[in-house]
Formats: structure tokens, sequence, C-alpha cells
């Protein structure tokens, strides 16, 4: 009988931190101050992320019958399993390439860290310093092992422990965890189900030829009134305006995703 009553705490304890998360909001810069906060609920083996924009993203679609919606985006969704080594989240074209979303299924296996000897405390917690290079840029990650999980913002992942503050070599893009806390588990995944998936490296095809497109079009139309006026025509490239963690074209790295 006794066996029995330990053997009953001893699964309830387990179902209780089954249904426990992670839940830590961070704030996200880009060169300057930008109201963006990051908001990220994890447990032992999956996360899931909204990226929370005081002005939503307006996304462009065109259905089977050629008719353009238009609609606003807020927030932006990543679903990370750590368990089968994949991500899922939603991208979308910057606004000077049509602003089209994408669904992406992509790997966790893609950031191999550097890990070194610098330490620095956050939110109470001791964070060792990690160094990796990302799609085109160079970041520095402080995470800790103190915290029973393993998470980080955005699509960065690889790391033994919880990511509390990231940022660029540049300093261009500074990530940090401003709260803490344990609280219910309510992973989203079901928010992606019966969807169709694409790739990173076919999204990244279509980023560079919709770039190529519209910087044609751009020079082409530049050039006109620039002949008009007798002006040496300048090099045409669209620019955005907020930040990307990954850079595809190095004009129109600027894009939060």
């Amino acid at each position: 009988m006794k066996n029995k009553i330990l053997f009953f705490l001893f699964f309830t304890l387990v179902l209780q931190a089954q249904d426990k998360e992670l839940h830590i909001e961070y704030n996200l810069n880009f060169i300057k101050p930008i109201d963006v906060k990051i908001q990220l609920y994890a447990t032992k083996n999956e996360s899931f992320q909204t990226i929370l924009d005081k002005d939503p993203i307006i996304i462009k679609d065109i259905n089977g019958n050629g008719e353009v919606k238009y609609s606003k985006v807020n927030p932006y969704r990543i679903y990370k399993n750590n368990k089968d080594s994949f991500m899922k989240y939603e991208e979308i074209l910057p606004q000077n390439l049509g602003g089209k979303k994408f669904n992406i299924k992509d790997s966790l296996n893609l950031i191999k860290w550097e890990l070194t000897q610098e330490n620095e405390t956050i939110l109470g917690y001791s964070c060792q310093q990690a160094m990796a290079s990302y799609r085109g840029r160079d970041y520095i990650a402080y995470f800790t092992t103190e915290i029973p999980y393993k998470a980080a913002p955005l699509k960065f992942h690889g790391l033994p422990g919880v990511v509390l503050k990231i940022h660029d070599s540049n300093n261009e893009i500074n990530i940090e965890a401003i709260s803490l806390k344990i609280s219910t588990a309510l992973i989203h995944e079901r928010f992606f189900e019966d969807i169709e998936f694409t790739s990173w490296l076919a999204y990244e095809e279509i980023y560079k030829k919709r770039f190529k497109e519209v910087s044609e079009k751009q020079a082409q139309m530049i050039a006109k009134v620039m002949d008009k006026i007798k002006m040496q025509k300048p090099n045409a490239k669209p620019r955005a305006s907020l930040p990307n963690i990954e850079i595809i074209i190095a004009e129109n790295s600027n894009i939060l995703k």
C-alpha cells in the first residue's frame, strides 16, 4: 500500500512538472530602441514564441482566381521542436519586395556555437558567453543552465540552456530578456496544423528573384527620370526598415523576421 502511495505521489509530481512551462519576455532593439517584444513559452521539448510589434505588418496574398488580398499580420509565430530538431515559422517578404507571407519548416541543427570563458549575470542568473555565425551575421549570446529548459529567442538554437541575451557583432540587433516566470503549459504547434510549408532555401530563392526584379524596375524608373533632367543614374537598390537576423541580400538586410 505504501509503495502504491509513493508511486501515485511520484506520478503526480511528474504530471505537474510536464504541465509547467517557461515564459520569457524579451526586448528587441535595432540600432536604436524600437517597440517590439518577443514572448517565448518553452517546455522540455518544445517552444513557441510570438513577436509583437506596435504596428502590424501589411501582407499581400493572391488567391487562385488572381484576386489580391491585403491583411494585417501581428504577431509572427515561431514553433521549435527540440526532440525532432525542427522549427516552423512565418516569414514575410519585405514590403518593398511584395510583403507576401510564407510558412517555413527549417532545421534546428544549423548553428555551431563556440563557448567562451566570459560570464554575465542577467535577471539574477549566471550566464555563459557563446559565439557563432548564422546566415550572414556574427552573434554573441549569453545563456544559463540554472533553468531546467532549453530555449532561445527568434530562430536561434543549439545552446545547452536558456538564452537570455544575444546581439550581433555590429550591435545592430540586440535582444535581452526583461522578465521570466514559470506558468501553466500552453505550447501552440496547433496554430501550424494543416498548413503547407516550404523550405528556407526555397524562400531564399524567391527573395533573391523578387529583389532582382524590384531592383531592375526601380533602376529603370530612376534612369528615365535622370535622363530627363540629364543627371547621372544612381545605383538604385530597394531598402527596408526593420532588422532581420539573416542576411540574404546585403543591401536589403534590415528586415524584422
